[in-house]
């Protein structure tokens, strides 16, 4: 499981004058994160910094950050840890600072940067993928209603149904439910529902559903 967003999402605040652009873009590569932070460079042209911090991968996590000109460690860096305590990863964060001509002393360059990522994250629609494997269920007519009936509470996603002589149902299972979601069908339905294991997926669930 790992957390990350699927689409960009920007936000700014002003600090002191300052005002402070927050990027947070979907990156599976350095190469992605870094053709998207030119393209941020590019539309905010006239920035005085562009500071950038990304995590990349699941298993083996590859993180950077740059301070664009900042003081060693005040902007870069706390961005990353930022990063790090959410424990979101596949993504780019880059915050473009307009300077408004009070300067913040490198304390508050290190509140700056990392609060204003924080409350980004804060509003930001993350998504965590959670490991699902597919199943296809052949269903006899007659089993339909105790199916769903059994089904109402648990986060089963059906995906695609098909009606022939039974009725045939693509659906995609947590993979730590795997055993019970199997275990339960065959016990009611007598073994007449048929299963059969497809491929493994990772699905995104929004952060703000799972706390509902």
């Amino acid at each position: 499981m790992h957390i990350s967003i699927l689409d960009p999402f920007h936000s700014e605040t002003v600090i002191k004058k300052s005002r402070f652009l927050v990027d947070l873009i979907p990156a599976q590569t350095e190469s992605q994160a870094r053709e998207a932070l030119a393209a941020i460079k590019k539309r905010e042209r006239d920035a005085t910094h562009h500071c950038s911090a990304f995590r990349l991968g699941t298993v083996q996590i590859r993180e950077q950050s740059n301070d664009d000109g900042e003081p060693a460690g005040t902007a870069g860096r706390p961005m990353l840890t930022v990063l790090q305590h959410r424990d979101v990863t596949d993504i780019l964060a880059v915050v473009t600072r307009y300077f408004g001509g009070i300067k913040l002393g490198t304390g508050g360059l290190v509140r700056a940067y990392g609060g204003s990522l924080a409350e980004a994250l804060r509003q930001a629609p993350l998504v965590r993928f959670i490991p699902h494997i597919r199943h296809s269920v052949v269903i006899p007519y007659d089993l339909i209603g105790a199916v769903e009936k059994a089904w109402q509470d648990q986060p089963y996603r059906v995906t695609e149904r098909e009606f022939a002589a039974e009725v045939t149902w693509t659906v995609d299972v947590p993979a730590d439910l795997v055993a019970a979601f199997t275990a339960d069908l065959i016990e009611l339905s007598a073994a007449r529902i048929r299963i059969a294991t497809g491929e493994k997926l990772d699905i995104p669930i929004p952060l703000r559903a799972e706390a509902k």
